[in-house]
C-alpha cells in the first residue's frame, strides 16, 4: 500500500507542484489544526489557487525546510563542542529507533518529520554528528529484524 501512495505522491508532484506543496503542508500538520474548507475546495479542484495563495504555500514550505536546515546546523555546532566519538554507536541508535517505531506502531516516514529531527538534534550533543536514518533504512532494519525472528523460530522447531 505504501508503494502505491509513493507513486501517487510522485504523480501528484509531476502534475502540479502547487497541489504537491499543499499536500506536503497538510501531511505534516498536527491533528490539532484541522483542514480548512478552503483547502478542501482547492484539493477537490472546486477552487483554483491564486498567486497570493501560491506564494503563501511556497513560503510555508520554505520555512519548514529552513527549520530542518537550522536543526542540522545546531547539530553541527553541538558536535564541535565535544569530542566523545567513542560514546556513539550509530547501529545501536538505528536498532533502538526501529524498535521504538514498531512498539508505537508508527509509520517509517515519521523519522523524516521536522519536529522529530528537531527533537533528536536537540538531545544529541556528541561527535560524530547525528545521522537520522531515512524511512527506507528503518524499513530495511525492521524487515531484517523480522527475518531474524523467523529464522530463530525455525531453529527452535528443527
Amino acid at each position: 500500500m505504501k508503494s502505491n501512495l509513493t507513486g501517487l505522491v510522485k504523480a501528484l508532484k509531476e502534475a502540479s507542484i502547487l497541489i504537491h506543496t499543499l499536500y506536503l503542508l497538510l501531511k505534516d500538520r498536527g491533528s490539532d489544526e484541522p483542514i480548512t474548507q478552503e483547502e478542501i475546495q482547492i484539493v477537490s479542484g472546486k477552487v483554483s489557487i491564486d498567486s497570493q495563495k501560491t506564494a503563501e504555500l511556497v513560503d510555508q514550505l520554505q520555512k519548514r525546510e529552513e527549520s530542518i536546515e537550522k536543526a542540522f546546523q545546531k547539530q553541527r555546532e553541538a558536535a564541535q563542542l565535544t569530542s566523545s566519538k567513542d560514546l556513539w554507536n550509530q547501529a545501536y541508535f538505528e536498532e533502538l529507533l526501529s524498535k521504538w517505531l514498531i512498539i508505537l506502531d508508527k509509520s517509517f516516514d515519521k523519522v523524516e518529520t521536522p519536529e522529530f529531527i528537531d527533537l533528536l538534534t536537540y538531545v544529541h550533543h556528541t561527535v560524530p554528528p547525528l545521522s537520522i536514518p531515512s524511512r527506507f533504512t528503518i524499513k530495511r532494519r525492521v524487515m531484517d529484524m523480522g527475518n531474524n525472528v523467523i529464522e530463530e523460530i525455525k531453529k527452535m522447531f528443527s
